[in-house]
């Protein structure tokens, strides 16, 4: 991960959270910001001295996101649909390798899930 950027280390440290929560059944709020960050706090306090370099690269300031949001797009075929605390999909991309996602938010056509 050293070459990751610290947009991308947040993703991947807060998708590891979410499994964390899920496997440990800890109750936690994710509606709940101020909880969640307590929450990161204590994991970070727990990490930190195990991977000094990442959380290094956290800490580092960054310009304000003046720009639009990007999006990313995947295209694929379903594999499996895991209904837990939250819904994770597995797709099979193009170039046959399994990508698993986390479902955040309502998309329309979600119902037929």
């Amino acid at each position: 991960m050293s070459a990751a950027t610290k947009k991308q280390i947040e993703v991947a440290l807060g998708l590891c959270m979410f499994e964390v929560i899920q496997s440990l059944n800890i109750q936690v709020d994710m509606a709940d910001g101020e909880a969640m960050r307590k929450f990161g706090e204590k994991v970070g306090m727990q990490m930190a001295p195990l991977c000094p370099a990442i959380f290094t690269k956290l800490m580092e300031e960054t310009e304000p996101d003046t720009a639009s949001p990007t999006y990313e797009t995947i295209s694929g075929v379903i594999k499996s649909i895991e209904e837990k605390e939250f819904l994770f999909v597995t797709l099979k991309d193009e170039t046959n390798k399994d990508v698993r996602l986390v479902w955040l938010r309502h998309v329309e056509g979600a119902d037929d899930f």
